[in-house]
C-alpha cells in the first residue's frame, strides 16, 4: 500500500470533507474550541494543502485587508557547525553571533510586517535544538507547531520564547491571521 504525502496533494484529495469543513471553520472564526483549534493547527502543521486552503480562505473570503495580512512566508536557514545561515533573504534582517553563549552559536532575526507593527523573531541554535523567541510591541498569540509539539504563547513586555525545538519545520502563526514558515536545515 502506498503511503500518500499530504503535503503533495490537495486538501479534497487526501483529507476528509469534515476535517477540510474544520479547518475553514478555524479560519472563520465559526469554531472557537480551543481542543479542535488545536488539533486543526497540528494538523495544518504537517499538511501543505490545509495551510493553503487555511490561507486561501482569507484570500477568498476575507476582505482586502485581512486577505493582505494572511501571507505566509517561507524562510529557509542551514545550520551548520553551530553557526545559521539563512537562504532566504524575506524579512531576514541580520545574522549575528551571539552574545553571551558558549561555543558556536549564531542568532538570525527575520522581522516580520504584522497589523501596523513589527514582530522581531530570533532564531538561535545550540546543543542539536532551536530556539525561537517572538517579540512584539503588542499583545499577539503565537502558535508554534512541529512535528512533535504545539504551544501556545503570548507576547507583550516579554518574549515569547521557544525552548529546545528539535523539528526541523517549524510552523508560526500570529493571532491565526499570519503565519510563518521556518525550515531549519541541519548539515
Amino acid at each position: 500500500m502506498n503511503m500518500i504525502d499530504r503535503g503533495k496533494t490537495s486538501a479534497l484529495s487526501c483529507c476528509s470533507d469534515e476535517l477540510v469543513k474544520k479547518v475553514l471553520a478555524v479560519a472563520d472564526g465559526t469554531i472557537t474550541d480551543e481542543n479542535i483549534v488545536n488539533n486543526v493547527l497540528e494538523h495544518i502543521a504537517t499538511c501543505d494543502s490545509c495551510l493553503e486552503l487555511y490561507k486561501t480562505y482569507f484570500e477568498v473570503f476575507a476582505d482586502s485587508t485581512i486577505a493582505d495580512e494572511c501571507n505566509t512566508v517561507d524562510v529557509e536557514i542551514n545550520c551548520s557547525n553551530g553557526s545559521l545561515i539563512p537562504l532566504s533573504t524575506a524579512f531576514v534582517m541580520s545574522q549575528q553571533a551571539a552574545v553571551l553563549s558558549s561555543g558556536d552559536n549564531s542568532v538570525v532575526e527575520i522581522n516580520y510586517p504584522f497589523d501596523d507593527s513589527i514582530i522581531s523573531i530570533k532564531c538561535s541554535y545550540k546543543e542539536d535544538a532551536f530556539d525561537v523567541a517572538v517579540y512584539s510591541d503588542k499583545s499577539i498569540k503565537v502558535h508554534l507547531i512541529t512535528n512533535t509539539k504545539h504551544e501556545i504563547l503570548t507576547t507583550g513586555s516579554l518574549p515569547a520564547v521557544f525552548r529546545a525545538i528539535g523539528d526541523e519545520n517549524i510552523l508560526l502563526l500570529f493571532d491565526l491571521r499570519k503565519a510563518l514558515k521556518i525550515r531549519l536545515n541541519k548539515n
